[in-house]
């Protein structure tokens, strides 16, 4: 007669049961040692659910609650804890910080492969993509076990860089690895925004709220969307939900103001606009709003002189600003404020066509391209930025050298004088 799988089981601890039995030191010593065990179970249990809150509160954009976990979990977990931090503060430019998780894994394993990728990605973060873009693609060529790391850096670095298209292709690859990536849905997003694929921007912040309702920073972002394509419906829905979340934010106070205005709420949005700019009087899109609202020439053109004041660049501003002082029949000066309008936007066409080259073509010319026209915008840390480029692939350009020395002469006297 064959035995049961119960019996196969139970018929061995009936035995050692009928060995102990008389036993009583022995009994309290294995009890002990299972106690033990399962205490010790327990606590590496704890430690892992920690790391895995830590990334998950990442996710979701929880950044204390992240940083909380994470000093829980190193713990039991000093190495995937130090290296979760080190990736996490990487992506929020917090060098610093990264540096100093890197060099606790160096403490406590010694330079591994996995750190050394760590150190390539901090570097590229920090401006040295040029160099490092090559060889950290090549990884992603031959499925790098820690290509989504690799993928996760560069879209990031390319985000900073207004190269969107790479971005996007960066981010459909890690997409593609990872669908439910809220960071990376995110991230593509913004990217669709930039590139003006409204339908993808809709579908990656629905899929991403569908996943965590809570982040209310893609939600924002679809309302404004939706407002644009004049879908008043959805944008209502995505509009009161913020309104109950973060009502105190001023960039959904000011999403509110349009949607009232919108709607034809005149009188709603003006009150909402007025509270708006008692708590943030230097707000330059609530002023534009204000202005383009205030029928009196006299007042729009305090309104948008204003939002000029906070955000030179803010080209609609400066259009308005143009129109309102053609009313007062102010003719040369509007025509100095369209003069200006123009060539700003002459300047932003040829920077966009730069970038979209770049794009197709990297190369040390376009590139001192892009800081030259920088430069006549009169952003000079930008240009400073783009002159550092060039040098990253041309270290011996000249022209590059000479204007980031003088740049940083202007730069270091202008704090000076402040």
């Amino acid at each position: 007669m064959f035995l049961r799988r119960s019996s196969l089981v139970f018929l061995p601890l009936r035995q050692l049961g009928t060995n102990l039995r008389g036993r009583p030191k022995t009994v309290f010593a294995l009890s002990l040692v299972l106690c033990l065990l399962g205490g010790w179970g327990g606590v590496k249990l704890w430690a892992a659910h920690h790391l895995s809150e830590a990334e998950r509160a990442w996710q979701e954009d929880r950044l204390d609650d992240a940083r909380e976990h994470l000093k829980a979990s190193a713990q039991l977990f000093p190495l995937e804890s130090h290296l979760f931090g080190a990736r996490m503060e990487r992506l929020l430019t917090n060098y610093a910080e990264a540096e100093k998780h890197l060099r606790a894994c160096r403490k406590i394993q010694g330079m591994t492969s996995r750190l050394q990728l760590e150190w390539v990605l901090l570097r590229a973060l920090q401006g040295e993509i040029a160099g490092l873009e090559g060889g950290l693609w090549e990884s992603v060529k031959k499925n790098d076990p820690h290509t989504s790391l690799i993928l996760e850096a560069l879209s990031l670095c390319y985000l900073r860089d207004l190269r969107y298209q790479a971005a996007a292709f960066c981010l459909n690859k890690l997409l593609e690895r990872e669908p439910d990536n809220l960071r990376a849905l995110d991230w593509r997003s913004w990217v669709w925004e930039k590139l003006d694929n409204k339908e993808g921007l809709i579908e990656d912040c629905n899929r991403a709220l569908k996943l965590c309702p809570q982040l209310w920073k893609i939600r924002l972002r679809l309302a404004w969307a939706l407002l644009m394509d004049n879908n008043l419906p959805a944008a209502t829905e995505h509009t009161r939900i913020l309104q109950q979340t973060n009502p105190d934010f001023p960039e959904v106070r000011l999403l509110v103001a349009r949607w009232q205005m919108l709607k034809g709420q005149t009188t709603e949005s003006r009150q909402t606009l007025d509270a708006l700019l008692v708590d943030h009087p230097d707000y330059p899109t609530a002023l534009l709003y204000r202005g383009k609202m205030a029928e009196d020439p006299i007042e729009q053109e305090k309104y948008f002189r204003r939002a000029l004041k906070s955000d030179p660049y803010l080209s609609e501003a400066m259009w308005h600003l143009a129109r309102c002082l053609e009313k007062q029949q102010r003719s040369q000066e509007a025509q100095e404020f369209q003069a200006r309008h123009k060539k700003m936007e002459k300047d932003f066409r040829r920077l966009k066509t730069t970038f979209d080259m770049l794009e197709k073509s990297p190369s040390p010319a376009l590139l001192a391209q892009i800081a030259e026209i920088y430069l006549e915008l009169g952003l000079p840390d930008n240009a400073r930025r783009f002159f550092g480029k060039v040098l990253q692939l041309d270290p011996n350009n000249r022209k590059a050298l000479e204007a980031i020395e003088s740049l940083t002469r202007q730069l270091s006297a202008s704090k000076s004088k402040r």
